[in-house]
């Protein structure tokens, strides 16, 4: 199977240049492609600084940085009409410039073929109802107004998902795909979207492992988007273990370039390659203990769950 990185930043291009160049020592053959979401006066800075690393650094041509952050569908859409479907590939990992993976992308991801595509937590919005940020009564509005534009447009019923947005994998046919469907505009989360759309088109959902359970308070310290940081010794100590994770977000420690390279080394050294063949069920915590989990994380972190 063949691989490329779509690669998603907006800024701190030392810090990504650094990142970069630890996928380049964990993978040197596999293909970047730059996806840049932040300011156009910037982008040929960007570019500049990036360039060894990347095949091509395409400018999202929208200024508003909150569209970027909400449509990453209509984005992966933009960048295939203008860029993917001219390459050669068969899936495509997107990396972010603060998850964290310690492995070969091609490793990461349990069995997949070019029916499915990898999502983080994916489960179904029911199980989470009760306290996921995008199923509040203040976006109910505007979820109305989309579901309803789904009914219309498709005239199909869809299950509806929640997920977590980092560490995403599609194949070349998902891209395909978007790009003859009409994707709507939402104030919305693709936590929300890129699930309707799977289905729309007809592929399977799979976890990719990286998120095992919601809510909780011990998944924190690996996979969250609660914008609590990992830390430096939790990675040290999954890759000190032969099945340990290889994936962490948010990481955003300044450069460690030298150290993540000696822990990856080490581990390759000690246990070979980390292959994800381990199917975890996602799961969320008992409702009972949700304010526990919560108390938890504020005591700890200084932020609800």
């Amino acid at each position: 199977m063949s691989f490329i990185v779509l690669y998603r930043y907006h800024t701190n291009f030392e810090l990504v240049k650094s990142r970069l160049r630890l996928i380049k020592h964990i993978d040197p053959n596999i293909p970047i492609y730059g996806i840049y979401g932040g300011s156009k006066e910037d982008f040929l800075e960007s570019s500049k600084v990036l360039n060894e690393f990347l095949e091509d650094n395409y400018l999202v041509k929208v200024e508003d940085g909150r569209w970027k952050w909400l449509h990453a569908d209509i984005t992966y859409k933009m960048w295939y009409e203008d860029v993917g479907k001219n390459i050669d590939f068969e899936f495509a990992g997107v990396l972010e410039w603060d998850l964290l993976y310690l492995e070969k992308i091609q490793n990461l991801f349990p069995t997949i073929d070019k029916n499915s595509i990898c999502l983080s937590g994916i489960i179904e919005e029911n199980k989470v109802t009760n306290y996921w940020y995008w199923a509040r009564n203040v976006h109910q509005k505007k979820r109305t107004e989309f579901f309803n534009k789904i009914k219309e447009y498709y005239g199909q019923s869809v299950v509806n998902y929640a997920m977590l947005g980092p560490g995403l994998c599609m194949p070349k046919e998902f891209l395909e795909g978007l790009s003859r469907i009409k994707l709507f505009e939402a104030d919305l989360s693709d936590e929300i979207k890129i699930p309707i759309w799977a289905q729309i088109l007809g592929f399977d959902l799979i976890s990719n492992n990286f998120y095992r359970k919601w809510f909780s308070f011990f998944e924190l310290k690996y996979f969250n988007a609660n914008v609590v940081d990992v830390q430096f010794e939790t990675v040290k100590r999954e890759l000190d273990k032969k099945n340990g994770r290889r994936a962490f977000h948010p990481y955003r420690e300044p450069d460690k370039l030298e150290k993540l390279i000696g822990l990856y080394d080490t581990s390759v050294s000690k246990f070979g390659h980390y292959i994800n063949h381990h199917q975890f069920p996602v799961k969320t915590i008992n409702p009972i203990s949700y304010k526990i989990h919560c108390k938890m994380a504020d005591w700890k972190y200084g932020t609800n769950n």
